[in-house]
């Protein structure tokens, strides 16, 4: 079974810094700013909003975890699919949230789960390698909805993709961190700009380092 990646749209031709893929994301947030608003609100909204309230009541927490990773896990995927196609320069869709629900629910799904252990077991023996595996395995929503990557396969390849780059991915996580504080300091509502500008900004590195990683085999 042949799986259709995000977009056969030129790939992102930059070089893979954080300068560059904040640069280019910001471009991006700006050409398809209400289209991606909307993507972004309605994921918040099915994923966080509804949690948040399942949350709720004695048995609360295990019906919160349950739609975090069957429901919630799949919409975060499938707007890494929107964010990815915005980012080589097609035009968002909000179905693009549903798309993983179609193609991959399953390795959405089971990757989350596994990536979720990997990270916290490493988080318990010692918090820096958590920290590692986090940045070596954070292109993993990208290959599954890419490139129909199954879960364990996913894992690994985000790690063989990100060799090299690990610095560049800190370094825009770090950044992050500043732009979300910023968007909530100016205005609550716009913690989800915020996220969003954060969010294209790794689908950019992701495309970039892609590219790279391609043009070099």
């Amino acid at each position: 079974m042949t799986f259709e990646t995000a977009s056969p749209a030129p790939e992102v031709r930059i070089e893979p810094t954080v300068g560059n893929a904040y640069s280019h994301a910001w471009n991006v947030l700006k050409a398809d700013f209400w289209s991606l608003l909307l993507i972004g609100f309605v994921a918040w909204l099915l994923g966080g909003a509804v949690g948040a309230v399942l949350n709720r009541g004695p048995s609360g927490g295990l019906v919160s975890t349950l739609y975090q990773y069957l429901i919630g896990t799949p919409i975060f995927y499938g707007a890494a699919y929107a964010w990815l196609r915005a980012v080589r320069g097609q035009r968002p869709e909000l179905s693009d949230l549903f798309v993983p629900f179609r193609r991959s629910w399953v390795s959405c799904v089971l990757a989350q789960i596994l990536l979720t252990i990997v990270v916290v077991v490493g988080l318990i023996l010692l918090i820096v390698p958590g920290i590692f595996l986090a940045v070596r395995l954070s292109f993993v929503p990208f290959l599954v909805v890419d490139e129909g990557r199954g879960p364990v396969d996913a894992l690994t390849e985000s790690f063989n993709r990100t060799a090299g780059h690990g610095w560049t991915i800190v370094g825009a996580a770090l950044l992050a961190i500043l732009v979300v504080i910023v968007g909530f300091i100016l205005l609550i509502v716009g913690s989800i700009p915020a996220t969003m500008l954060v969010y294209l900004a790794f689908a950019s590195l992701y495309t970039a380092i892609t590219v790279r990683k391609r043009a070099t085999a």
